[in-house]
C-alpha cells in the first residue's frame, strides 16, 4: 500500500536537507466510527481536543513578539514549486523556505509528536474505519495575493503533484492511497476520483485502504495547496516526469512576471534565479520573504519577514565554512547557523561571543537488507540467522552512527516508545548454524553473488558486510555483478524517515520483491501491516507495529545495517527565540521571534 522512497541519504545535501522542517500547535482529531460516535485517540489529552482553534489563538495572540527581519544562508534558492521532489533532497535550500511560503490542510505538533494538527483544515474525522476521511477548512482562507482558497483548490494541488512530481515516488508515497491517484501517475487520468467537494469548505477523500496515519502523510510539503493561476506560470520551469522520465530537474532560468502564491505564514516578495546566483554572486539577499497578511492565524508569524543570502560556497567541503559563518554573526549579518557536530564550538550553552549553541535534530535514516525466502539459499531460516548473526552492527557496518542498530523503525516514532530486540551478533552461534545447512555444504564451496550498487562498486557499509560473512562463515564472494533484486535474492533498502509515521520503512522492506511477495511469507506480512495501518486506537497501532517488525527480525528476513540519527550544532543570536528544527515538515519560521536588541533591518523588494 505503501510504496517504497529510496535515496542516497548518506550524501551531505541531503543528510542536510532531512534538517529543514518544523512543527506546530496542539493536535485535533476527531475519530468517527463506523456507528457515527466521535472519539479522540488515546494518546491526546482531553483538554486539547477542540473542533475549532479560533478561541485558543484569540486568547493566546502576543502582539508585544511582533517584528524583525531574520537572516539566513543558502547555496541557492530554487523554485518554490511544492510539486516537485523537494523531501529527496534535489534541491536543498527550498526545503528551508518552501515550508514558509506553503501551507497544506495538516501540519506536525510539537505537543504530541508524530501526530497531525490542522493547519488549513480546522478539523478533520475519519470515517469507515480508515477508510475515508472528512476535512473542513478554516473560515475565510485566503491565498497571499488576496485570492479566496477553497476546497477545490486542495483537490486540483494534489492532483497537479501527483501528474507533475518530478520525480513522482514522493507524491504517489504521500497521496498514492487516495482513489484515482494510481491512474494519474500512470497517465491514464488527469483526476483524483476519490476527493470530493461537498461545498467549499469541505471535502471527503476515500482511501484505497484503510489508513488511520493520512492526515500525518498530508502535512508533507508534496501536499500543500497552490492557486491554479499563478502555478501555471512555474510549469515550464521544471522537467515533467512524463515528458523526461529521469529524475533530472530542469532548473529555472527566468523569473516569471508573478512570484509564487501560497497559503503559508511568509509570501515571496523578491527572488532571483539559480543561474543567476551562480553566475556571479555579489552578496545581494537574492530570496526575500514578507509576513502574509493573509494567513489564517491572526497573530502569526511574528516576524516582518525573511532574508535568504545565496551563496554558493556556502556548502563548501573545506575547513573555511564554519568560520565563514562564524564571522558573519559577529558582524550582526547572520542571524543563525547550522554546523557540524564535529566543528570546534561548544555543543551547549552560550560562547564568549554571546552566541546561544544547541543541538538540532537532524532526519533519520535506515538502511538493512532484506532476504528474499522464495530464492535459495534465503530459503533456510538458518542461512538466514547465520548471515544475521554474524555481522557485527555495534561496529564497522553502521560506522556513521553512535548506538548500535537496533531494527528498521526509531522506537520513538511510536506512542509507546517500544522497540524490538535484536538478533544479537554471535559469530560462534552463526557458524554454527550456517554448518548446519545444506548450503555450507554446497560442491566447490559456499559462494553467493551480492547486487552491486548502481554506481559501479560496493560501498564501505556494505563491503563491511560482505567481509564478515567472508571471514565468519566462510562464504566467498565468488562475483559481484548487477542483477535484479529477486534474482539476487537479497535487496538493500535505504530508507529516509522524512514522514514520522513507522509505516513506511515496513512497507518498504515487505514491499522489497513485489513480484513474489503474494506467493511467500510476505503475504502475510503484508497482511499484518494493513491490520496495523487500519488500527484505530494509537497505542494499539503502535503494538501491532512493533510486533510485526520483531517477527521479520526473528525470521531473519532482514538485517539492519545503519540507523543514523544525529545532530548539527544550532548557533543562534541571542535575540532569536523559538527556532524549530525538529525532524519533519513544516515553517521553522512561524513561531521564531526577537528580542528588543534585535538588529533593525528593512526588507528589499525587486
Amino acid at each position: 500500500m505503501l510504496q517504497d522512497f529510496q535515496n542516497s541519504s548518506e550524501s551531505r545535501a541531503q543528510v542536510l536537507a532531512a534538517m529543514i522542517i518544523a512543527v506546530g500547535l496542539t493536535a485535533v482529531l476527531l475519530v468517527s466510527c463506523d456507528g457515527g460516535t466521535s472519539q479522540t485517540p488515546g494518546t491526546l489529552p482531553a483538554d486539547v481536543v477542540a473542533a475549532d482553534l479560533n478561541t485558543v489563538i484569540s486568547e493566546g495572540a502576543d502582539n508585544s513578539r511582533r517584528g524583525g527581519v531574520l537572516v539566513l544562508d543558502t547555496d541557492d534558492c530554487g523554485v518554490f514549486d511544492p510539486a516537485i521532489d523537494l523531501a529527496s533532497g534535489s534541491i536543498l535550500p527550498n526545503l528551508r523556505l518552501i515550508n514558509e511560503i506553503h501551507s497544506g490542510l495538516t501540519r506536525i505538533s510539537s505537543d504530541a509528536p508524530y501526530t497531525a494538527e490542522p493547519e488549513l483544515a480546522s478539523s478533520y474525522e475519519m470515517q469507515s474505519g480508515g477508510r475515508r476521511w472528512e476535512f473542513t477548512l478554516r473560515p475565510d482562507l485566503k491565498f497571499s495575493d488576496g485570492s479566496p482558497l477553497d476546497s477545490s483548490h486542495i483537490k486540483w494541488s494534489w492532483e497537479r503533484a501527483l501528474a507533475k512530481a518530478t520525480p513522482p515516488s514522493r507524491a504517489h508515497k504521500v497521496l498514492g492511497n487516495i482513489v484515482g491517484a494510481t491512474q494519474i501517475v500512470n497517465g491514464t487520468s488527469e483526476e483524483l476520483s476519490g476527493v470530493r467537494l461537498i461545498d467549499d469548505q469541505r471535502i471527503t477523500v476515500d482511501l484505497s485502504a484503510p489508513q488511520t496515519d493520512f492526515p500525518t502523510l498530508l502535512a508533507d510539503p508534496i501536499a500543500s495547496v497552490v492557486q491554479p493561476d499563478d502555478a501555471r506560470l512555474w510549469d515550464d520551469l521544471w522537467t515533467n516526469h512524463k515528458s523526461n522520465p529521469s529524475t533530472t530537474l530542469q532548473r529555472a532560468t527566468r523569473v516569471p512576471e508573478e512570484l509564487p502564491v501560497g497559503a503559508g505564514p511568509f509570501r515571496l516578495v523578491a527572488y532571483e534565479t539559480p543561474s543567476r546566483v551562480m553566475e556571479g554572486f555579489d552578496g545581494e539577499n537574492t530570496c526575500t520573504l514578507q509576513r502574509n497578511e493573509h494567513y489564517w492565524h491572526p497573530s502569526k508569524p511574528f516576524l516582518d519577514g525573511v532574508m535568504a543570502n545565496a551563496n554558493p560556497n556556502l556548502f563548501a567541503f573545506d575547513n573555511d565554512s564554519t568560520s565563514r559563518q562564524i564571522a558573519a554573526m559577529q558582524a550582526g549579518a547572520l542571524d543563525f547557523a547550522v554546523m557540524d557536530a564535529s566543528a570546534s564550538i561548544p555543543q551547549s550553552g552560550q560562547t564568549s561571543e554571546g552566541f546561544v549553541i544547541a543541538l538540532a535534530p537532524l532526519g533519520v535514516h535506515s538502511r538493512f537488507l532484506v532476504f528474499d525466502p522464495l530464492v535459495p539459499p534465503f530459503d533456510d531460516i538458518n542461512v538466514r540467522r547465520a548471515l544475521v548473526q554474524s555481522v557485527d552492527v555495534s561496529r564497522g557496518a553502521n560506522r556513521f552512527e553512535t548506538e548500535p542498530t537496533y531494527g528498521l523503525v526509531p522506537p520513538d516514532f511510536l506512542p509507546t516508545g517500544a522497540g524490538v530486540e535484536t538478533l544479537l551478533y554471535s559469530p560462534f552461534v552463526a557458524k554454527a548454524e550456517f554448518d548446519s545447512t545444506s548450503f555450507a555444504n554446497t560442491a566447490g564451496g559456499p559462494a553467493l553473488i551480492r547486487q552491486l550498487d548502481t554506481l559501479g562498486y560496493v560501498d564501505p557499509v556494505m563491503a563491511s558486510v560482505l567481509n564478515a560473512w567472508n571471514e565468519v562463515l566462510g562464504i566467498d564472494i565468488e562475483s559481484i555483478a548487477t542483477i535484479e533484486d529477486d534474482e539476487a535474492g537479497i535487496a538493500d533498502i535505504r530508507y529516509d524517515h522524512s514522514l514520522p509515521i513507522p509505516a513506511g520503512v515496513l512497507g518498504a522492506a515487505i514491499g522489497a520483491f513485489p513480484e513474489n511477495s503474494s506467493r511467500t511469507e510476505f503475504a502475510e506480512l503484508r497482511r499484518l501491516l494493513d491490520d496495523a495501518i487500519a488500527e484505530v486506537d494509537p497505542n494499539q497501532r503502535a503494538t501491532k507495529f512493533v510486533e510485526l517488525e520483531q517477527r521479520m527480525i526473528d525470521d531473519a528476513y532482514v538485517l539492519p545495517i545503519l540507523m543514523v540519527e544525529t545532530g548539527r550544532v544550532l548557533t543562534l543570536q541571542p535575540w532569536v527565540n523559538d527556532l524549530q528544527y525538529p525532524k519533519f515538515t513544516g515553517s521553522a519560521f512561524r513561531d521564531l521571534w526577537f528580542n528588543d536588541d534585535a538588529p533593525q533591518r528593512t526588507i528589499p523588494t525587486r
